[in-house]
C-alpha cells in the first residue's frame, strides 16, 4: 500500500494539471496498481479468490 501511495504522489505531483478530483484519481490508481500486483503476484490473488469462496462471498472481479 505505501508504493501505490508513493508512486500515486509522484503521478499526481507530474500530472496536476489534469488531476480535477483528487478522490477519484486515488481510486482509480489504487484500482489499477491493484490489479497490476495481483496479476504479478498471482498465489495471492488465489489466496484472495478462495478466502471469498470459503466465506461463501461473491468474488470480486478483480481476484477471479
Amino acid at each position: 500500500m505505501a508504493d501505490i501511495i508513493s508512486v500515486s504522489v509522484r503521478e499526481l505531483e507530474r500530472q496536476t494539471s489534469n488531476v480535477k478530483v483528487l478522490g477519484a484519481f486515488f481510486r482509480k490508481t489504487l484500482r489499477l496498481q491493484t490489479k497490476r500486483i495481483l496479476q504479478e503476484e498471482q498465489p495471492l490473488g488465489y489466496l484472495i479468490a478462495s478466502s471469498y469462496k470459503d466465506a461463501n462471498w461473491d468474488v470480486p472481479e478483480q481476484f477471479q
